[in-house]
């Protein structure tokens, strides 16, 4: 059975429509990076609220953090060493599948989201946040062709991470197990990188 990747943040932070972690707000409403923030953006009334600040960054986090988590993990997999001999079609014709099974392992993966502030229709500020994750798969079995990752079974994995914004952390998750439903496949294909000469 196919599914689709579910985004990191829907994973991470539950569907907005659910409603959010209180406890993560009332975190992030108390963060001093969040009084900062207030401060710059000064004479404008709709959003000098610790409160409104800290619900217009959390009901926006899912969509920020929206990369499918298949993604995530492919993109660390084309680079893991173990997987770069596949990438050679003199020991791998381009005509033959492998099934490659990984045992646990991490996968580390940065991104730097961008929340644009608008009121009344107006762009007032845009927000660059980073997001430093990583994602303790405990196996995978990873479908190869002609040094492509075709498709991915995982099950379970376990994310660590901070997302901050200027150095100071608005959310932490420590090992908070993930899910990975069915089996994952790549359209198109992912290259895995070949081993460097």
């Amino acid at each position: 059975m196919t599914e689709e990747s579910p985004g990191l943040g829907s994973l991470l932070f539950g569907p907005a429509t659910e409603g959010l972690d209180g406890h993560v707000a009332d975190e992030l409403e108390a963060d001093p990076a969040l009084g900062e923030l207030v401060d710059e953006l000064g004479g404008t009334a709709e959003l000098t609220s610790r409160k409104m600040l800290a619900r217009a960054i959390l009901e926006n986090a899912p969509d920020l953090l929206g990369v499918p988590v298949g993604r995530i993990l492919a993109g660390g997999w084309r680079k893991w060493d173990e997987l770069r001999g596949y990438a050679d079609p003199s020991r791998y014709p381009p005509d033959q599948t492998i099934v490659v099974e990984l045992a646990r392992h991490e996968i580390h993966s940065r991104h730097q989201p961008r929340l644009e502030l608008i009121v009344n229709d107006r762009a007032v500020r845009a927000i660059e946040l980073e997001a430093e994750l990583v994602l303790s798969v405990e196996a995978a079995v990873l479908t190869v062709r002609d040094g492509m990752i075709l498709s991915a079974r995982t099950g379970t994995c376990d994310v660590s991470g901070d997302l901050e914004w200027k150095g100071h952390s608005l959310a932490r998750w420590r090992s908070r197990r993930l899910d990975v439903p069915g089996t994952l496949e790549f359209h198109p294909p992912v290259e895995i990188e070949p081993s460097p000469d």
